[in-house]
């Protein structure tokens, strides 16, 4: 039971800064915090952020006085749709209860707000569940920016506070993503907690 990212591709014109401060309403239907997508962590990319998520036992990793990444919870990964190869270059540690992956924090995180449609219930020519996420402009921008900067790195999607899927960026975010799983409960879980929290 594996989940898997797809990109839906569309044309977008304008390349102009995301900050949480910009204007425009986000009439969505998923929370803030049930949803984010970042990048994962790597020693090489990331020298800065492992240093200090090392030096530090929270779940949540500063540098002078701001967030720079966060530990996450990987799903079950019989569930999760993980590159088990592509991970290997990850920063993970593991607890009590569960491994964890590192991944940074940007101004150009996707996260709840910024998904303006959500449908589910449908499935692909392979009989994978489909949840689609349509972006708002503010949200088109920040996964532009944030898929522009990171091409060929891994982009990890948090839901409910675990990671569900992680994949390698072969090309940019646009307007659209998917969320691929191998069953309709699986997909139903996913589409769940998106709507609940």
């Amino acid at each position: 039971m594996k989940t898997y990212l797809s990109i839906s591709m569309f044309a977008f014109a304008a390349f102009v800064g995301c900050s949480p401060s910009s204007p425009g309403p986000p009439p969505n239907p998923i929370p803030r915090q049930a949803l984010a997508c970042r990048i994962v962590a790597t020693t090489t990319d990331d020298p800065a952020l492992v240093v200090a998520a090392q030096s530090q036992s929270d779940r949540l990793v500063a540098q002078d006085g701001r967030t720079i990444g966060e530990w996450v919870p990987i799903a079950d990964a019989s569930k999760a749709g993980i590159n088990q190869v592509a991970l290997q270059s990850a920063v993970t540690r593991q607890t009590k209860n569960c491994t964890e992956i590192l991944l940074s924090h940007s101004h150009n995180d996707i996260i709840g707000t910024h998904v303006s449609h959500m449908n589910t219930g449908t499935t692909d020519h392979l009989g994978q569940s489909i949840i689609s996420l349509r972006l708002t402009d503010l949200g088109s921008k920040c996964a532009s920016q944030l898929t522009h900067e990171n091409a060929l790195r891994l982009l990890a999607i948090v839901v409910g506070g675990e990671v569900v899927v992680v994949a390698k960026l072969e090309s940019p975010l646009w307007e659209s993503f998917t969320i691929r799983s191998k069953t309709v409960a699986e997909s139903n879980r996913i589409a769940g907690i998106l709507r609940r929290q």
